[in-house]
């Protein structure tokens, strides 16, 4: 499986909806565009979301779950990490990134 975080993102947007086991099931319209994005009609993929995963109405299971995020993490085969649709600067911020993985420190 892979892992996704995923920024919960502008909620002005308004709540999207999936079908997920057959019942419609709400997300963010953050977490809608990067399920959107990541799919794929010719490889199956399962992913494992915590805003799907984890209960976010009972804080006692959310406390829980969120303690084993790093293991999930760890235990995914891949992390993938969506901050949002990329906006006019995108591209400086992710090749700030790159440059200062590239540095020696």
């Amino acid at each position: 499986f892979e892992a996704l975080s995923c920024a919960w993102g502008d909620q002005s947007r308004g709540i999207q909806t999936i079908l997920l086991n057959n019942f419609r099931f709400p997300i963010s319209p953050n977490l809608w565009d990067a399920l959107h994005h990541l799919r794929s009609e010719e490889v199956g993929r399962v992913l494992w979301v915590g805003a799907i995963c984890i209960n976010q109405l009972d804080s006692v299971e959310k406390g829980s779950q969120i303690q084993k995020k790093g293991d999930i993490y760890q235990a995914a085969s891949r992390v993938v990490i969506w901050l949002g649709k990329p906006g006019f600067d995108s591209d400086l911020a992710m090749d700030l990134v790159a440059n200062m993985a590239s540095v020696n420190l």
